[in-house]
């Protein structure tokens, strides 16, 4: 199992977290909004205000995740890291695996 964090542009975030869900890439998706971000682009910094996407999903569809969220996001460059999460409750893991695609 792993939990993927993302941020996207606060207009874009219901549509990316249904969409993911809706194609069983993830299992489920916590929006959390008023998100501010310091960074760097290019030679300027600057403040940005953003949505922290919570996901949870199978390990085997990391690569997929991440490429399906560069598709969807309108940010230059999306980041989406990916942590491998221990999982011990049983229940927990066949809700999680009978969400997302095999």
């Amino acid at each position: 199992m792993i939990v993927a964090l993302s941020t996207c542009p606060i207009d874009e975030a219901k549509k990316i977290a249904e969409t993911l869900v809706n194609e069983k890439l993830v299992a489920s998706v916590n929006v959390v909004s008023n998100v501010s971000t310091f960074l760097r682009m290019g030679k300027e910094t600057k403040w940005q205000d953003e949505t922290l996407l919570i996901m949870r999903t199978r390990a085997i569809h990391a690569f997929e995740l991440v490429k399906r969220i560069n598709e969807l996001s309108s940010f230059a460059v999306p980041e989406t890291a990916c942590f491998e999460i221990f999982e011990p409750d049983e229940k927990y893991r066949k809700w999680l695996f009978s969400c997302v695609k095999s």
